[in-house]
């Protein structure tokens, strides 16, 4: 299993969805809402809507990992999105007090994508030309959220200021490295 964090616009989910070509299941965290509407309602149940609750959007995801694990169609997963080592955490806890998915965190690995902030900026106004939303106020609320303890409690950093491919080349040799 596979957790991606970094600021906005550092690559994360382009990253991911590189790793499912090779046979990963990829889940955005920030997309898991999406996703509520592909599970039936036997598979989740809250009471609260899925964007008002952050356990429900861990718990979302976690029913997701577990429908895809049972047929076997992927390798390994790849969660992306992710804005604080507390989201991992709770993750982690909800994946290990299920007993078909504790094997999946057996070989786990934190990446913290490490991007210089005039990339970020850059890449940040090439995706949202008409957005309200300012860069500084996607750094205000990247630090606010905790972005920094990912970065702190990463198993491998990756620095993401080139090509998103060579980016993915190095990535996938750290993971080789780890064992993978």
């Amino acid at each position: 299993m596979i957790f991606i964090g970094g600021y906005t616009a550092s690559g994360k989910t382009t990253l991911a969805k590189m790793l499912s070509k090779d046979g990963y299941l990829s889940i955005d965290v920030k997309d898991v809402s999406g996703f509520i509407g592909m599970l039936s309602q036997s598979e989740y149940k809250l009471g609260s809507t899925i964007s008002e609750n952050v356990l429900g959007d861990h718990e979302a995801t976690v029913n997701i990992i577990k429908s895809n694990h049972k047929k076997e169609l992927h390798k390994d997963v790849v969660i992306s999105g992710l804005r604080n080592i507390e989201s991992i955490n709770l993750l982690v806890r909800l994946l290990s007090m299920n007993a078909e998915l504790k094997d999946l965190l057996n070989s786990m690995d934190i990446v913290y994508m490490e991007t210089d902030i005039e990339t970020l900026k850059q890449r940040f106004e090439d995706r949202n030309e008409n957005s309200k939303s300012t860069f500084e106020d996607s750094i205000k609320k990247d630090n606010l959220s905790g972005v920094k303890t990912i970065e702190a409690n990463a198993d491998i950093s990756i620095d993401n200021n080139g090509s998103i491919e060579e980016t993915y080349e190095k990535l996938v040799s750290k993971l080789k490295e780890a064992g993978q």
